[in-house]
């Protein structure tokens, strides 16, 4: 029963912050008391999102690359959750923006970098502004609300539901995908942005 109260306690803080009703910060220090996971924990949750990807994704992220596009993950998650599901989609490391952990000698939990941008709301808006300035056709996926502070950033904000569908993220994308696929984003991307002058057309 106590294990099950920590998920659903840890389940309504993601969601909380995901929907922008709790600060990112806030949901994190909280999150990651409940959790306290280990180094090898954070193996096996990499493992796991590499088991449950969204469909599509690989593929898509093979044929952006195909095409001579940079794929870049910006993520709150942490390493070496992101690092090995990075790895599996042919991301390079120096591609990876990510929080990280903090382990003792033995791999066990003793904080996160809470001073890292990603560990705050518009910390994906530091990161593009401090890594990708000057840069054009940039565009931005995501499903949550931490993303959507990158719209006014980017060339593109694009919008995914497929996991879940975020009203705040629906309204607000520049496109917005509902289909459980990634997919649709190679077809909106090639009629949509210049990535010569990065312009929406």
């Amino acid at each position: 029963a106590q294990k099950k109260n920590k998920l659903a306690l840890v389940g309504q803080l993601t969601r909380d912050s995901m929907d922008g009703n709790l600060p990112l910060q806030e949901a994190l220090t909280r999150k990651m008391k409940i959790i306290a996971p280990s180094y090898t924990d954070m193996r096996e949750l990499g493992r796991a999102y590499c088991n449950s990807l969204v469909e599509g994704c690989a593929e898509t992220i093979g044929a952006l690359q195909k095409m001579g596009k940079n794929v870049y993950i910006i993520t709150g998650n942490f390493q070496p959750a992101v690092g090995i599901v990075a790895e599996k989609l042919g991301i390079p490391q120096s591609h990876v923006f990510s929080n990280t952990l903090i382990f003792d000698k033995k791999g066990n939990y003793k904080g996160f970098n809470s001073k890292h941008p990603l560990a705050h709301n518009g910390g994906k808006v530091e990161i593009i502004q401090k890594y990708f300035r000057n840069k054009y056709g940039i565009v931005f996926v995501g499903d949550g609300a931490t993303d959507l502070e990158t719209k006014r950033v980017v060339d593109l904000f694009i919008g995914f539901g497929g996991v879940v569908e975020r009203e705040i993220v629906k309204k607000n994308a520049d496109i917005f995908i509902a289909s459980k696929s990634i997919s649709p984003l190679l077809s909106i991307l090639s009629e949509t942005v210049s990535y010569k002058t990065g312009m929406i057309k």
